[in-house]
């Protein structure tokens, strides 16, 4: 019979899991965290669809918090190959999955500028922020912006992910954030049939 590797963190997790069981499946829940998920598969993210395809479109990009505050960012294929390699050996204990050095959005907007400028694509535009005083009247038209507010803590301070217990004792290392971001920028840039949430992802 298939084992299922859920990540059983949060109740998205659980609801899985135990949806899972109730069909019979055997299921292996692992604890992994890592940052905002920067990746070309996800379209319900703070680097998702709204970001990432207001720049395809030459707009300038939603983003959270502060221009001057370092943050990590995990790419989802990191993600997933940490969990499978986690549910193998050590599941009862929480694992940080390796994500890309910490930057600012200054330097997040250089980076993307120069991808966009790469894939033919409008470069002179650059990420719009967001502040606390903003997102409760952008939460009367967009339900991200109320859902925000709770979550708005990890863009105020340095979000920070040392993943070097991974690295060491599982041998993983992220994947280069420039490479995401590429892939995140082809996939909009090609236009992903509407609906599209994930493609099948190989670990």
């Amino acid at each position: 019979m298939k084992t299922h590797v859920v990540a059983g963190g949060g109740p998205l997790g659980r609801g899985t899991a135990g949806a899972l069981v109730e069909r019979g499946c055997v299921v292996r829940l692992v604890s992994c965290r890592g940052a905002e998920v920067a990746v070309h598969l996800v379209r319900a993210s703070v680097l998702g669809e709204r970001f990432f395809q207001a720049l395809v479109d030459g707009k300038a990009a939603s983003y959270y918090g502060r221009r001057d505050v370092p943050h990590s960012y995990t790419y989802l294929h990191d993600f997933c190959r940490t969990m499978a390699a986690v549910a193998d050996i050590s599941p009862e204990s929480t694992w940080m999955v390796p994500s890309s050095p910490p930057l600012d959005v200054a330097a997040l907007e250089g980076q993307l500028r120069q991808l966009l400028e790469a894939a033919g694509l409008p470069s002179s535009t650059g990420i719009r922020l967001l502040g606390r005083g903003m997102l409760p009247i952008g939460g009367w038209f967009v339900s991200d912006a109320r859902e925000m507010v709770a979550m708005l803590y990890e863009f105020e301070s340095p979000f920070v992910i040392d993943a070097s217990r991974t690295e060491t004792e599982l041998g993983l290392r992220p994947t280069e954030l420039a490479t995401g971001l590429a892939r995140t920028i082809e996939w909009y840039r090609d236009a992903r049939p509407a609906g599209c949430l994930m493609d099948p992802i190989t670990v």
